[in-house]
């Protein structure tokens, strides 16, 4: 007995049969019931394929309606190319699209409200969106209501802003679009104060008409720049370039932007942008990077928004599981330098680095530093990076020694080069940098020299290239963290060894803060919950203690905690824990896109 033929089978012949069929009997006229007539051209067509395709046409031909009872039907508004190839969709189930015809089938399809078809067109425009077209497939969306297409070519408007804006028909934008642009909160690929720019230049350009038009708007586009981003020297050197030296200082324009910009609102800078990008679309979040886990060591990287505690999954670093590497944050890039990574049994340290960028989510590689490390200090420092001190490898090449050098990232030259060395050799010790009425500072302090904790401190200055010693910690402290508020500096964490067992270790369970300006040392307050190797990052008053582990017998206990000390208030609060355990990662803070897609951890 033959075995019964899949229903899906049946069903694929029976579509093909009927298809054929219906396309045999339009082109043959066979029981055709109406005639389209567009612009002097007949289409023969049946009422009931009519109706099942399209609710305009449905509508048509109901009972009540006049067309219902006529077997010619005029239709305005359409062109004669686009309902033959709508009618050719509706007969055959095809459907070709192409840029020389999208628009007329798109203008029938709306026309006619064939829906799936519509569709199809907008998934074409948005597929072959690009810097030339983005400006008409915008007027297209916005002829057309199509307001999920309108939001794909904005986003890739804004994620391509430079590049868009430089083209010679970003012009022809309307106000009404431009206002769109600058009011949306989605990330663009700028800074604000060049974002700005552009949209100035926008007004500038047209005839006489489009530019008084393209004014009348100009309260309502620029009140949504973000003018508390922009230093403000380098915003009126950008002014005088566009006013001054056109003699346009008596233009409206110049008024409105000079009102708004000084409006109380926009006089508070981000401290830690310093113009460099625009946080557009992004949200502050605290970022764990690697460390080790119940399941061992550990390349993710996770971020939690400043205002949340659901920590999700950020990007992983694009090396061999590794640690004791140092990580900063320049211009809202993340860069990940040295460290070690273990082979053969062996702990083998490098030089590599790498910078991830949140508004892409891409990784590149930088230059090599110079002398490979790990356990040393990475700050920023008047926009570079400086790598101090830290352990490496011995001359035998096996065993790993502490090292007083240090050197600086130019991230302009892309290049490394030396500095003047730390005073003593030190590794695990702590560094922030602070910077000041032109004077540019890097404070070094504690760690490990030669196997013992050390309490000393140096404040190297840029300006001389030169180490001078500061007043030493209240305690000597190693794995300890260094943060900078106002005109003082916070150590925070760390261990110490046993005064009875030298081979031994004790957490040093307070927060001291040393002023800048007397040279002196002061306990702040003890820290609720001490741990070791615990991630610590500071934003404005609020320093975050996250993660570390409790005592060297029991190693996971509180290795999920989250505290916060708020320095203006001095209090302590205590956050949701993290859904993992972990320590010996490194915490930043940075400005992630707040549509960030991948899941929570």
């Amino acid at each position: 007995m033959a075995s019964p033929v899949p229903i899906t089978e049946i069903e694929a012949l029976h579509r093909k049969v009927l298809l054929d069929s219906l396309t045999s009997y339009q082109t043959s006229n066979v029981f055709t019931d109406v005639t389209l007539i567009v612009d002097g051209n007949s289409f023969k067509a049946h009422k009931l394929i009519l109706a099942s395709c399209s609710y305009y046409f449905q509508s048509m031909f109901m009972d009540e309606m006049l067309e219902a009872k006529e077997n010619v039907a005029h239709i305005q508004g359409i062109s004669a190319s686009g309902l033959s190839i709508l009618l050719n969709y509706m007969y055959t189930s095809k459907l070709e699209i192409t840029d020389l015809n999208v628009q007329d089938i798109l203008a029938t399809a709306v026309y006619t409200q064939v829906y799936p078809v519509v569709q199809a067109c907008k998934q074409y425009l948005k597929l072959s969106l690009d810097v030339e077209n983005c400006t008409d497939i915008a007027t297209i969306a916005d002829n057309y209501c199509l307001n999920d297409l309108k939001m794909d070519v904005f986003n890739f408007v804004s994620s391509s802003f430079i590049e868009v804006a430089k083209t010679k028909d970003f012009h022809r934008l309307s106000p009404e679009q431009i206002q769109y642009v600058v009011s949306r909160d989605v990330p663009i690929n700028v800074t604000e104060l060049k974002f700005l720019q552009y949209i100035l230049l926008w007004f500038f350009k047209g005839n006489h008409n489009e530019i008084k038009s393209k004014l009348s708007h100009a309260e309502n586009i620029l009140k949504h720049i973000r003018f508390f981003e922009i230093i403000p020297s380098r915003l009126k050197g950008m002014l005088d370039v566009l006013f001054v030296e056109r003699n346009k200082l008596n233009d409206p324009l110049y008024e409105i932007i000079m009102r708004i910009s000084h409006q109380p609102e926009n006089s508070l800078r981000v401290p830690l942008l310093k113009n460099s990008f625009s946080t557009r679309g992004m949200q502050l979040a605290l970022v764990k990077v690697g460390g080790f886990g119940m399941n061992g060591l550990t390349n993710d990287i996770n971020y939690s928004f400043i205002d949340e505690r659901h920590w999700r999954h950020l990007t992983v670093i694009p090396h061999v599981e590794q640690c004791n590497y140092g990580t900063a944050v320049l211009n809202n890039e993340l860069y990940v330098i040295g460290g070690c990574f273990n082979q053969s049994l062996q702990e083998v340290i490098h030089p590599f680095g790498f910078k991830f960028n949140p508004y892409t989510k891409s990784w590149q590689k930088i230059r090599s530093m110079m002398l490979e490390r790990c356990r040393f200090t990475l700050n920023v420092l008047n926009n570079k990076l400086y790598a101090v001190a830290g352990a490496t490898e011995s001359g035998n090449g096996f065993d790993l020694e502490a090292t007083k050098t240090a050197e600086c990232y130019d991230l302009n030259r892309g290049a490394w080069s030396c500095i003047e060395s730390l005073p003593e050799c030190r590794q695990q010790h702590a560094a922030v940098s602070y910077s000041h009425m032109g004077k540019n500072m890097l404070f070094v302090s504690g760690g490990l020299h030669k196997d013992r904790v050390i309490a000393s401190m140096f404040v190297y200055t840029e300006e001389k290239n030169s180490w001078s010693s500061c007043a030493p910690l209240l305690t000597p402290r190693a794995d300890h963290f260094m943060v900078c508020y106002n005109y003082k500096l916070y150590v925070c964490s760390g261990w110490r060894e046993d005064p009875n067992a030298p081979q031994l270790r004790i957490q040093v369970a307070t927060i001291d803060a040393y002023d800048l300006i007397t040279n002196t040392w002061s306990f702040v307050t003890n820290v609720p919950t001490p741990r070791y190797h615990t991630g610590v990052v500071a934003h404005d008053s609020k320093i975050y203690f996250i993660g570390g582990f409790h005592n060297d017998a029991m190693f996971h206990k509180d290795t999920a905690a989250i505290e916060c000390y708020d320095i203006l208030t001095d209090t302590w609060t205590k956050g949701d824990k993290h859904s993992q355990d972990f320590w010996e990662h490194n915490c930043v803070m940075l400005y992630v896109p707040k549509q960030h897609s991948d899941s929570k951890t």
